[in-house]
């Protein structure tokens, strides 16, 4: 994922996606061509793409493990509906 944030949380989101989850480079205050082409080609290259594809992968094991049957995402969603259910039943 090529970051290039313009306004409101957009800049969060990105330094979460260059710096925490490490999934793709964040241009910064920096916009033309060239330095789209570089990114580019940081992405789909070299040992930086390695190190992307490693990340993007790790990352999509854990969303995978979150919403299987017993994962944190799955219990919290059906917690969630519980807590619904008990709302209507009340009224």
């Amino acid at each position: 994922m090529l970051c290039w944030p313009f306004f409101l949380d957009q800049q969060i989101n990105s330094r979460f996606v260059s710096e925490i989850w490490r999934v793709g480079p964040d241009m910064k205050d920096i916009r033309n061509r060239d330095v789209v082409e570089k990114m580019v080609r940081e992405m789909m290259e070299g040992e930086s793409a390695a190190r992307f594809r490693k990340s993007a992968r790790d990352l999509a094991d854990a969303v995978k493990e979150s919403i299987s049957d017993g994962g944190s995402s799955f219990r919290e969603f059906h917690r969630l509906i519980e807590d619904i259910k008990s709302m209507s039943i009340g009224q």
